[in-house]
């Protein structure tokens, strides 16, 4: 039965779960706000960008490799956005243009990093500082604004006349499709399979050149996704767009359970962090805490979440360790 309880307790969902109660609690002690439900809806509006580049990475991480070129392909995607609509390109045609360019780099990302068997932490590393350059090269500090309003709405408005964002259902969709993917199809399995261990996934005929490429386009095409989030956010884009946000991601998707050496981890773990994130994130600026301390509490979460998955392994077995001593003998009748 005490087995049975730390099992439960120790999934880590379950201890997400708790901790996004005890946020919501705390939340409302520190401002009278926060509990209010349009404050609860407007503030998924803000971290649906990080939400769709922590789809990308989870797939990512789940095969042992890593990705921190989202946030400036996200930039180098929204320039392009803007730089196309300026020059006469109907703004949705552009958007599907952008989910593609995101794909094409994501691509090159993984062939550089499986072809040239190159470490995907220097390839994307590489990629985050050069697509940067390249965001300001093409429109340096200069924003591009004015879009066409049932784009903007993508961004600001509502489902009907509820309160429910259109940018939280479009994510809400996406999570979905990534969810059925991860856990649901060969696809996934063979992601676990290489994270796990790549030479078993070999010997038992798993294409790992090509399925960690795919991974790499998917991490793409969702920042490319997440750049008509924000541009439609925010009516406008510019080449420091999503510049800092690569902190959050990895907090969310390892805080999420996504084990950084890859091979375990669940995608309703990481929206279930992002949650979490996004509770904590909103608390704290309604009660006026300064930047520099949010950064603080989110990179300690980030630390957290490497250390804390790991002492809860490290009780798992302990409750399951068979007690020392001989193995019970029949009675003997003498």
């Amino acid at each position: 039965m005490i087995n049975k309880i730390i099992s439960v307790a120790g999934k880590w969902e379950t201890i997400l779960v708790l901790f996004i109660i005890i946020s919501i609690i705390l939340g409302g002690v520190l401002s009278p706000h926060f509990l209010n439900t349009e404050n609860l809806l407007n503030q998924t509006r803000s971290f649906i960008v990080v939400g769709f580049l922590a789809l990308g990475l989870t797939v990512v991480i789940v095969t042992g490799e890593i990705d921190l070129s989202g946030e400036s392909i996200l930039a180098l995607c929204a320039v392009v956005l803007g730089l196309l609509y300026r020059h006469g390109v109907n703004i949705w045609a552009a958007s599907i243009m952008i989910v593609m360019l995101g794909s094409i780099v994501g691509a090159m990302n993984g062939m550089l990093t499986v072809f040239f068997r190159l470490p995907s932490l220097v390839v994307t590393l590489a990629s985050l500082i050069a697509f940067r350059g390249l965001a300001f090269v093409l429109l340096e500090r200069f924003p591009i604004a004015g879009f066409p309003e049932p784009f903007v709405q993508l961004g600001n408005g509502n489902i009907g006349s509820t309160q429910i964002p259109q940018s939280l259902v479009v994510f809400g969709i996406a999570s979905i499709v990534v969810f059925i993917m991860l856990h649901l199809t060969i696809w996934g399995r063979r992601l676990y399979a290489i994270g796990a261990n790549p030479v078993s996934a070999a010997l038992s005929g798993v294409p790992i050149r090509w399925t960690k490429i795919s991974t790499f386009i998917l991490s793409g095409t969702m920042a490319g996704c997440a750049t008509i989030m924000l541009a439609a956010r925010y009516d406008s884009v510019r080449a420091d767009a999503g510049q800092g946000l690569l902190l959050s991601i990895l907090t969310v998707v390892l805080l999420g359970g996504v084990s950084i050496f890859g091979g375990s981890g669940n995608l309703g773990g990481v929206i279930l962090s992002l949650i979490l994130v996004g509770l904590i994130q909103n608390g704290m600026s309604l009660a006026n805490i300064f930047s520099e301390a949010q950064k603080l509490i989110i990179g300690i979460l980030l630390i957290l979440a490497v250390i804390i998955p790991r002492l809860i392994s490290a009780l798992d077995k302990y409750s399951v360790r068979p007690k020392r001593g001989l193995p019970n003998q029949p009675n003997v009748v003498d």
